[in-house]
């Protein structure tokens, strides 16, 4: 009997440290806004990851290291300020040129990075953005490579105009239709991957002020479809994908 009431003490007393352990967690993870994890290349190269817990709190997180981050990933949810501050710094920084949205949760208003010249690689949102918006990366003259929604139904007016370092484009089985010059001036557009089984809207303006050489990449017995769509069919050369995996949109990931 002893020996039990004195195991049932020692239960009680690891009872204790447990609440207390937890208790302890709990205020901590209540005090944590942010997640930082900064990870330094050579040649001065810099890559900062962050995860807004609480949306607002991006640019007191950013305040101390945004002017030497060239590698910019964002997780979590952002609200209107983080995203104006965003903009703000893409804006005015001259060594940020790699944007990762893939796990963010954030809204881009039309224009957003409209003129920011340094920018060279982005991810947009996997899941939150339908659409990309009128001019969100006209003039963006760098820009080499984006990854689109898997999700995007839509790509508005001037998305991508005279964006002239752009070379290849993946376009989701989800969308749905692109609007007038959303690539127009894309001079060094050599590469169109089209997931759409269906061809998406778009008219002669779509791709006017293109690479004349560009080539359609598209599924697998849909090429006399794009072949007989209105604006597609301006494109001269056009190929089926031969690789199943590029057609899946699974197959979502940074380059």
């Amino acid at each position: 009997m002893e020996r039990y009431e004195e195991f049932i003490r020692q239960i009680n007393k690891m009872q204790i440290h447990i609440d207390r352990f937890i208790s302890h967690a709990a205020k901590v993870i209540t005090m944590t806004f942010v997640v930082v994890i900064t990870l330094y290349g050579c040649n001065g190269y810099k890559y900062l990851e962050l995860t807004v817990v609480e949306p607002g709190d991006l640019q007191k997180s950013l305040q101390s290291t945004y002017s030497k981050v060239t590698d910019l990933r964002i997780n979590g949810t952002m609200g209107p300020s983080d995203t104006e501050y965003l903009i703000e710094l893409a804006t005015n920084s001259d060594i940020l040129t790699q944007l990762d949205f893939s796990n963010c949760d954030i809204k881009l208003p039309h224009h957003a990075f409209a003129g920011c010249t340094y920018i060279k690689s982005v991810i947009m949102p996997r899941f939150s953005m339908l659409a990309i918006p009128h001019q969100m990366f006209s003039g963006c003259t760098n820009l080499t490579q984006v990854q689109l929604p898997v999700a995007c139904i839509s790509i508005e007016e001037n998305a991508f105009k005279n964006c002239a370092s752009l070379s290849q484009i993946v376009l989701p089985s989800s969308l749905d239709n692109i609007k007038d010059g959303a690539f127009v001036g894309c001079t060094n557009l050599a590469e169109i991957y089209c997931m759409a089984t269906i061809p998406p809207q778009c008219n002669s303006q779509c791709f006017s002020q293109t690479n004349p050489n560009v080539c359609l990449y598209v599924p697998k017995g849909c090429i006399d479809l794009y072949r007989k769509a209105s604006g597609w069919n301006r494109i001269k050369n056009m190929a089926e994908l031969k690789d199943s995996n590029m057609a899946n949109d699974t197959n979502w990931k940074k380059h």
